[in-house]
């Protein structure tokens, strides 16, 4: 539930700016930005715990399902070789760069 809650807090205010061109207000916000990181947390903390103690249902058999190992170790050797290109294609660009606080790359 808290889960949604993080995922869904906000559709109304979203639905407003796409059709009303009204943004939400500050106190929403704010609300939601200092509390979603940490309810998320606390609800994989608590999804975890349960999986591992054997009282996770259907979300630990689905989590659990051998069908995942061929994606997982997929995404895990990119994630071992893209530093690799990263680095060969930074050192190959010919202009500069800066780290974009949203961790994009940007040329200049």
């Amino acid at each position: 539930v808290i889960q949604w809650a993080v995922v869904f807090g906000l559709y109304n205010d979203i639905k407003m700016v796409n059709l009303e061109q009204k943004a939400p207000s500050m106190v929403d916000s704010v609300s939601y930005q200092t509390f979603a990181r940490i309810a998320w947390a606390l609800a994989m903390m608590v999804q975890i715990y349960l999986c591992q103690s054997g009282l996770g249902g259907f979300i630990n058999s689905l989590l659990s399902w051998k069908g995942w190992l061929v994606f997982s170790r997929l995404t895990y050797g990119v994630y071992l070789l893209h530093i690799g290109l990263m680095s060969i294609m930074l050192a190959q660009s010919r202009h500069s760069f800066y780290i974009h606080p949203d961790y994009e790359m940007v040329k200049l």
